[in-house]
Formats: C-alpha cells, structure tokens, sequence
C-alpha cells in the first residue's frame, strides 16, 4: 500500500472494529496500517472481511497478514492474490522477457486466457473488458488449481520465443539490462549468440527509446 491508501484502509479496519465492538485509538489504526503497509490495498481489504466473517475476535495485523499470505482462507482471497501477482509481473517484467511464476495455477490460467506470456502483458483492453477479463480469470484459475500442480513454470517472453525460432536456442536468454533485445545478424550457433547479445543490449534499448520519442512527436 502507499500512503494514499491509508484512508480506505483505516475506514474498512474502523468498520470491522465497530462489528466486534473495539475502539481502535489513532495510534492503533497507524499501526495496523504502518505493519501491513508490504501487501496490496484490496487483499487487506478483503483480509478484514474475511475475518469479520469468521473470526471471533477483533484480527490483530499478524493474523490479517496470515489471511492474506496463507494458503486456503478464502478462495477469492487466492485468486485475488494470483491476479494481483500477474499485474505486477506484467509491469515490472513485461513480455519481452521470460519470467518464472511459483504459481503453476497462475501460470496456466494466464496461457488459457491469453494464449502467450507477451499478449498476457501487451493486450489492451477497455475498463469494462477488464473486469470481465478478471472474472473469467477467477473462473479458469479455480480449474487450474484442481490439478494440484506445484512445481514453478516458465512463460516464454518475446526475445526467447525469437531466438528458438531464429536460431534454434531452446534456453531463455536473461540479460541484466533493464530491456532485453532481440539478437539481429545471423550468429551461426547459439556460443556466438549469446557472445553477441550483450553487445547489442545498448544498440537495442537506444533505438526503442527513439521509436517512443518519434511516437511522442
């Protein structure tokens, strides 16, 4: 959460307080927020309507956190959490890269979905069809929960998907830059391509800076 959502925040923590008749002082109520500030606003929202459905108490902050980080509390917390984890990694790795997701339910609702990691990332769609994008993930996430999967699964990004179907390299290429590029030339082996990737990170990410600057023109 940011310090913007302290005021949702602290008005659903009022309310479940006032259910299980509790008068949180001001000091309380930041310190509720300041010790669960780590986690998304609407999966502590929704923490604290899990427990004020179920609990008998008033939930301290370690058992909200529970609620949230804990497996099978509440199937709409998970499925929640799963697509809450999709939109970070869409932000924060995009579909140019690979990416490694530890929730092989996640993992495959996202490919039913979207067929790809990179149309995952780069569909744009109008608020309306996101939320019944949204929906729809919920309901193929429960299906993909059902086959009891757990070990971690790669999402092929644009650069691998290219390279395999260029040059016959099976394995992902990461780099540390901050923007994979795609290996242009004709290496004759994948020694040589990943001896030249690195070499033209830098050529890569300038021209996909000047595209976006002729785009802003």
């Amino acid at each position: 959460m940011t310090d913007t959502d302290a005021v949702p925040f602290l008005r659903g923590l009022t309310a479940v307080a006032e259910i299980f008749e509790r008068e949180l002082s001001d000091a309380a109520q930041m310190l509720y927020f300041d010790t669960l500030k780590d986690l998304p606003l609407d999966a502590c929202l929704r923490a604290l309507e899990a427990a004020a459905k179920s609990n008998t108490f008033m939930p301290r902050p370690a058992e909200i956190r529970q609620i949230v980080t804990g497996d099978g509390t509440d199937p709409e917390l998970a499925i929640e959490r799963a697509w809450l984890t999709y939109k970070q990694l869409a932000a924060t790795v995009g579909g140019y890269q690979s990416v490694t997701i530890t929730d092989p339910a996640l993992a495959d609702a996202l490919l039913a979905i979207f067929g790809s990691w990179e149309e995952a990332c780069w569909t744009d769609l109008t608020p309306e069809m996101w939320t019944a994008k949204r929906k729809e993930f919920g309901r193929v996430y429960r299906v993909c929960q059902t086959r009891g999967e757990t070990a971690p699964k790669v999402l092929t990004g644009f650069c691998a998907r290219r390279n395999l179907e260029r040059y016959g390299v099976v394995d992902p290429l990461h780099l540390d830059g901050p923007t994979p590029a795609l290996i242009e030339g004709a290496p004759i082996d994948a020694d040589a391509i990943r001896a030249t990737q690195r070499a033209n990170v830098e050529r890569a990410i300038a021209a996909f800076h000047d595209t976006k600057a002729d785009t802003v023109q």
